[in-house]
């Protein structure tokens, strides 16, 4: 039987569907989140979870670029932080209520327990078998904060066991040989500063760092401290006596700080996302940003992907060009490249090939010589990379178009 060859007559066109808002050549938007506001943000694996408004949703972001919902948690109050310790979610609650909740069988979020602490809770840390939460309002009079201690060896009973009362509102805080360091900040007139304290010891000493700030974040021996406009990193070796070694100044209120390998993630509140090198302390310089929306509190980074939590509108997946890297040790591609097909003559099959430079949206159709649409073999968000889709030479509904 003779077998029918087909000639390539066909005019193939990848459509690319537009870049996304706030994107640069160091970030590109992968998929947002649009439940609500979101306060907070916690990963895991292949989880993510989201701290809104009127509750707690889980999404599996085994894909993060098609988050998926897979239980949600409804509070009448919203979720300022989310900690994650082993199958257990630490929430700080708008209302001051510490809640324990547990992932069954990574698809049902259920409470355990909850504690009041008598404070809007802001940030919670969970170290050895103690939860830290630190508390308090912005305010422009009196902005009393706290630092509590909450034993929580027996997860169903926690049970408040030292507070430490605060001049001003608490709003970040980090953990590091029985020292707890306390960002701290009032109001306008940017009153507050970091507390230091000893844990072994019920004695709150005097900020070290008289400018109000609301982020902290450890990384070796260097503690990196956010305030209006920037950030300063100072030398840990002597937690009683901090020595200034850097700054980054940007123009934003800096709200959280991640460290990642030798970069640091700041969520800018007005200022979207800022990323540092941090590589060389003694000067750190910005090296990417993404504007997200008006309101960015927090950001999480899993893998090269950054997760960003913006209390006006909702929750931003982002992918970090800096980190990127392809399976199998591959270069990314220089440029948007379609290839030639092959086999051309082809029966019944042949292949198209394509490069993306970043993540992108992508159609790729096939058109006949009069213009007229036959096939669309690809319609989705794809990152960088080389790509191959194979074709049998049949229309849309299922006809073998005609040779020529």
């Amino acid at each position: 039987m003779h077998k029918q060859t087909y000639s390539m007559t066909f005019l193939i066109l990848i459509m690319m569907l537009g870049t996304a808002f706030g994107q640069t050549s160091s970030t590109n938007l992968v998929a947002r989140i649009n439940e609500g506001p979101c306060f907070s943000v916690e990963v895991a694996d292949s989880f993510l979870f989201f701290g809104g408004i009127n509750g707690l949703s889980m999404y599996n972001v085994s894909d993060p670029c098609n988050p998926t919902i897979v239980a949600n948690l409804p509070y009448e109050h919203q979720i300022n932080d989310i900690w994650i310790e082993n199958e257990h979610l630490f929430l700080c609650g708008a209302d001051s209520t510490l809640r324990i909740v547990e992932v069954v069988n990574s698809q049902t979020l259920v409470e355990i327990t909850s504690i009041n602490l008598g404070r809007r809770l802001n940030r919670v840390v969970i170290e050895d078998s103690f939860a830290y939460v630190v508390s308090g309002i912005l305010s422009l009079g009196p902005a009393e904060g706290g630092l509590h201690q909450i034993d929580v060896n027996d997860i169903t009973n926690p049970i408040e066991t030292q507070t430490y009362t605060l001049r001003y509102a608490a709003f970040d805080l980090a953990i590091s040989m029985n020292y707890a360091y306390v960002a701290t900040y009032r109001g306008m007139d940017s009153d507050g500063g970091l507390y230091i304290i000893d844990l072994n010891n019920s004695i709150v000493p005097d900020t070290t760092h008289t400018v109000g700030i609301f982020g902290i974040a450890l990384e070796a021996n260097n503690a990196f401290v956010g305030q209006q406009g920037g950030f300063f990193i100072f030398d840990l070796s002597d937690p009683t006596n901090l020595a200034q070694v850097g700054d980054c100044h940007f123009g934003w209120d800096l709200h959280d700080i991640v460290i990642d390998e030798n970069l640091a993630f700041l969520a800018c509140e007005r200022g979207g996302l800022k990323i540092v090198d941090i590589n060389d302390v003694q000067n750190p310089s910005v090296v990417g940003d993404y504007s997200a929306g008006n309101n960015v509190r927090r950001v999480r980074t899993q893998e090269h992907y950054i997760f960003i939590a913006d209390s006006d509108s909702g929750l931003y997946i982002v992918q970090n060009n800096l980190l990127v890297s392809i399976d199998n040790d591959q270069a990314l591609p220089e440029s948007f490249k379609l290839q030639q097909n092959y086999p051309n003559p082809f029966n019944p099959i042949t292949t198209i090939s394509y490069e993306l430079r970043e993540h992108s949206n992508i159609r790729l159709t096939v058109f006949d010589i009069l213009g007229q649409k036959v096939m669309t073999l690809g319609d989705a968000t794809k990152p960088p990379g080389n790509y191959e889709v194979q074709w049998n030479g049949m229309d849309q509904s299922g006809n073998q178009v005609s040779t020529g």
